[in-house]
């Protein structure tokens, strides 16, 4: 006999001296005031926790990036309304501010709302929006596209209440990249 098959012996030989128990039997249950009746599909199920991990946390040590960013936003949108057409070409739209924690390798942030290259389909009503890292005495940049499609959607993104949260987040991670660059 094998290794194996006094192994799968003993294995056997235990759950032998084991009974078997019957699982629980299930009742139902009737609704009550506070339960509701409707049963949730399971696409409206997905959808809500979906929508759960959109909603996105600043961390502590990051809180006080909250009010550069919204005003940093706020700048952008007003500018994109008037600067950015529905159809063609145009300058880069920006808004920035200058890093308030010294214990990070970034000297400033920007956000901007800029145009593909001519060679992408399209071109001439895709708008980017993107948020950068930089540190000025180095020539290295951190971008990171943040949302893309036409004015109105590059509007909607910038009104989207998750924004300031989600470029907050990204930070410490652009802040590593740029370093590790």
């Amino acid at each position: 006999m094998s290794f194996f098959q006094k192994l799968i012996g003993k294995w056997l030989s235990k759950k032998k001296d084991k009974p078997i128990q019957a699982p629980p039997a299930v009742t139902a249950k009737e609704p009550t005031a506070e339960e509701p009746t409707t049963k949730q599909t399971d696409s409206e199920k997905q959808s809500e926790k979906r929508s759960e991990k959109r909603t996105e946390k600043v961390p502590a040590q990051l809180k006080k990036f909250v009010p550069l960013v919204q005003k940093m936003i706020s700048e952008l949108r007003a500018k994109a309304v008037k600067k950015v057409p529905e159809v063609g070409e145009f300058r880069n739209v920006f808004s920035e501010f200058h890093n308030p924690d010294p214990d990070l390798e970034v000297t400033d942030f920007i956000l901007k709302v800029t145009k593909p290259p001519k060679s992408v389909t399209g071109h001439e009503r895709r708008r980017y929006l993107e948020f950068v890292a930089y540190n000025v005495p180095s020539p290295y940049i951190c971008e990171k596209v943040i949302d893309a499609g036409e004015k109105h959607d590059i509007l909607a993104a910038l009104d989207d209440a998750n924004l300031p949260a989600r470029l907050i987040n990204l930070i410490p991670k652009m802040e590593r990249d740029l370093r590790l660059s």
